[in-house]
């Protein structure tokens, strides 16, 4: 059972995303990154995502709020990430399946609760 939410650091196993991201769009030249703030962290299928403009999910670094887009080139910086991240990871993680484990901003620890009692998840 994998015992983690992940982020972009986890989800690409690197510690430098932005390393990664400038590799990955060098060979296409129609991207031309930009920057983007005001972002707001979520959960989707146990990963910390930001949603692209593009509609593309962006896997969050966790330590520098920030992601990058793979698809259009888009940086988002100063990603607002929830200070109790870690308490909403633990009861995710609780979940048994990936698909499962979502979280958005403005949902509670309580109701996250709820949702595994209701579901037989202790």
């Amino acid at each position: 059972m994998i015992t983690r939410v992940f982020d972009a650091r986890l989800l690409y196993q690197t510690q430098d995303v932005g390393e990664k991201f400038r590799r990955a769009i060098a060979d296409r030249p129609h991207i031309s990154p930009t920057t983007a703030d005001g972002a707001v962290a979520s959960v989707n299928h146990n990963r910390w995502i930001v949603l692209c403009s593009c509609g593309s999910g962006c896997a969050v670094d966790l330590i520098l709020h920030r992601a990058w887009c793979f698809e259009c080139g888009t940086i988002y910086d100063g990603i607002e990430v929830p200070h109790d991240a870690a308490a909403i990871e633990a009861l995710l993680v609780k979940r048994p399946k990936l698909e499962n484990r979502n979280w958005i901003p403005g949902e509670s620890l309580d109701q996250l609760e709820d949702e595994n009692r209701q579901n037989g998840v202790v």
